[in-house]
């Protein structure tokens, strides 16, 4: 004989800032895009004129971003960082001591103590020129075309067909919607005039600068380049989420002294007028950022999409984080034995590393650095002078197991995102299991699919019980990624995320990287074991004593003992609790134009129930009709779905819905 209970739902109406040019070395490969920042310092602005000897245009790093704590052992050549920087300390001959030598005394002045506030490299004076007002500006030749187109057709994604977009209609794309520190990746187009750009000697008063452009045809965005465009900002974004700023490429209504362009474009206008510093990479004033006269004089940074393996997604990413590095005051990282002032990188694979502020074109993994591997002639804390203007973020995860977040469970899918802002930080989720067997999960940094690079995060993974107790750990010594597989009982768990280093830097070789760097986005995706089997039975030993599972007035299916008009059977369907009263509806039941809904839950984890959505118009006489369909079902916990289904209204006066729920 089958038991069965029936709920019947009657439908009713419902109502229902010095400037910097910045370039690759030609034997730089090509790998994945980044991210962008924001902060919520405001220096003290500036004087907006040029010096004179009773004003400075000179703009001090702010108190809270000082130059930074650098290694007790200060690298040979390092210069200002608060200490004053004289004239005889840059070399004679260099661009920087011949433009300084031009300079009337007042000027010099401005300059010098411009040069003070950096923390730069005695190498820097090959790139670092001084412009007629005291800012300073560094022109450094590009590579090869030839070797950089070969690299950029290695790690370009294959184009798709899709629609073309016209230049005005840009994808648009924010990492932090709502922050007031905003880095705008301008790809389609601007007209610069009025500004410092536009006064030096060989300069123009207008550059009508043309927007990103790989194919040619500049009216439109191509589906390569739309790629393109998102692989930039999404790799950029990464450079800069630690930090309470919006990297986007839609224009916003209102540029505010913190409010970053980087303009990305060709190295000449629409009129064939060379821009500044043409023949670099990018170039950019120095510690301008939230200057009073920050937007309207010493903006755009500039970068030269073309001269960047021809518009190199990667490429070309690493330079607007590195050029708008530089109107934040940060300098350049280099390595003993090389000239240019720019430090390539080292190591192969996985943790392959060079410093945003060097030139690390074919390294896995870029990072902010301080000088932490071997022969660094920068020690600057590139993250204390970032956070004098831009804040980080509040941490999104809890520390501890006591204030973790649950991580997303649907079936038998894991999954999470989140964040490390700080070197300190540790990022824990939680979940619960209700079954045995198998379980992975890999925790993944921020990767372009396009050439595998691994963002700025190394991660160690840890499965914790639900006391804390370390279960399993992986943190692998070649790779940045991490991953579990492991089995698992019923109970609750947490996940543990810490950044991790890698390699030896400071060994000769050096590989890898320190944990100073070590900050950015992840993802957690893994599987855990299905929910054991629950049967009538099993659920009536959770709730009811072995004399009352006897007793069928008190726990047979048709029995109420809470009194909430669910009997046990339908408490069990729904997953309730058959001895605390419940809301009394199991189903909800609505109107939607000519159609009939019914909306309730469903148990994911028995073999012995049977969900049945019947109709009737006069509630003797009940069917399932075809016309029944069904709409939609969410998870809802690991053993729970909600399931809507439809049912076309008859034409009746009346129309019923119900939902039956049987067991063998």
């Amino acid at each position: 004989m089958r038991k069965f209970l029936t709920a019947s739902v009657l439908i009713a109406t419902l109502l229902a800032l010095a400037l910097i040019a910045w370039h690759p070395s030609a034997q730089k490969q090509d790998t994945a895009p980044r991210p962008i920042l924001t902060s919520t310092h405001t220096p003290a602005p500036a004087p907006t004129t040029p010096a004179s000897p009773s004003q400075s245009a000179f703009t001090p790093r702010p108190s809270s971003a000082p130059s930074a704590p650098r290694s007790s052992v200060r690298p040979p050549g390092l210069l200002g960082g608060g200490q004053p920087v004289r004239l005889h300390d840059i070399p004679v001959g260099t661009p920087l001591r011949e433009s300084l030598d031009r300079l009337p005394p007042a000027t010099l002045t401005v300059a010098l103590a411009r040069l003070s506030a950096l923390t730069f490299n005695v190498l820097d004076a090959q790139s670092f020129r001084a412009d007629s007002t005291g800012f300073i500006f560094a022109s450094c030749p590009a590579p090869s075309a030839a070797a950089l187109e070969s690299l950029d057709n290695a790690s370009t994604p294959p184009v798709t067909t899709a629609a073309a977009v016209p230049i005005a209609s840009v994808p648009v794309y924010h990492s932090r919607p709502g922050a007031t520190r905003v880095i705008y990746l301008d790809f389609n187009g601007h007209i610069v005039t009025g500004t410092q750009w536009n006064t030096g000697t060989d300069s123009s008063p207008s550059y009508d600068c043309l927007p990103y452009d790989i194919d040619g045809d500049i009216t439109t965005f191509s589906d390569d380049e739309q790629t393109r465009i998102q692989r930039i900002w999404a790799r950029v974004a990464e450079d800069y989420a630690p930090f309470e700023v919006d990297v986007t490429t839609e224009q916003p209504a209102l540029f505010t002294r913190h409010t970053a362009r980087a303009l990305i474009t060709r190295n000449t206008d629409r009129n064939g007028i060379a821009l500044p510093s043409s023949t670099g990479g990018g170039v950019a004033y120095l510690n301008v950022f939230s200057r009073a006269d920050y937007v309207g004089s010493y903006s755009p940074a500039f970068i030269y999409a073309n001269n960047l393996g021809s518009g190199s997604g990667a490429y070309t990413a690493e330079a607007v984080s590195h050029e708008v590095g530089h109107n934040f005051g940060l300098s350049h990282d280099g390595v003993a034995g090389d000239s240019s002032g720019y430090y390539d990188g080292h190591g192969a694979g996985e943790i392959s590393w060079g410093p945003i502020m060097g030139s690390p074109f074919g390294m896995a993994v870029t990072q902010w650095s301080k000088g932490e591997y071997t022969g660094a002639t920068n020690t600057e804390d590139d993250f204390a002078i970032l956070n004098g203007y831009l804040s980080y973020r509040t941490d999104d995860t809890g520390n501890t197991t006591a204030d973790a977040r649950a991580a997303t469970i649907s079936g038998t899918s894991l999954s999470a995102t989140g964040l490390i802002e700080t070197q300190g930080d540790t990022d824990v989720f939680s979940f619960t299991s209700t079954g045995s067997g198998a379980f992975s999960l890999t925790a993944l940094p921020y990767i372009d699919t396009a050439t595998s690079h691994t963002g700025n995060l190394d991660i160690q993974l840890e499965l914790l019980s639900s006391t804390g107790t370390v279960l399993a750990l992986n943190n692998p010594a070649t790779s940045p990624r991490a991953s579990l597989a492991t089995t698992i009982t019923p109970g609750t768990y947490y996940l543990r995320i810490t950044p991790s280093a890698a390699g030896t830097p400071l060994a000769t070789p050096p590989t890898g990287y320190t944990i100073y760097g070590t900050r950015g986005q992840f993802t957690l995706a893994g599987t855990i074991p299905a929910p054991a089997s629950v049967t009538y039975a099993t659920f009536l030993t959770q709730y009811f004593t072995s004399g009352e599972q006897l007793d069928t007035a008190i726990s047979g299916p048709a029995a109420d003992p809470d009194g909430d008009g669910l009997n046990n059977l339908l408490e069990y369907a729904t997953a309730r609790h058959p001895r605390q009263p419940d809301a009394p509806s199991t189903a909800t039941a609505g109107l939607s134009g000519s159609y009939l809904t019914l909306t309730y839950d469903r148990r994911t984890d028995t073999a012995d129930l049977t969900y049945t959505v019947q109709a009737s118009d006069d509630l003797l006489v009940w069917s399932t009709p075809s016309s029944i369909e069904q709409l939609s079902v969410t998870p809802l916990t690991a053993t729970l779905e909600r399931v809507t289904v439809r049912n076309t209204a008859a034409t009746a006066p009346r129309r019923f819905l119900r939902l039956q729920v049987t067991t063998p």
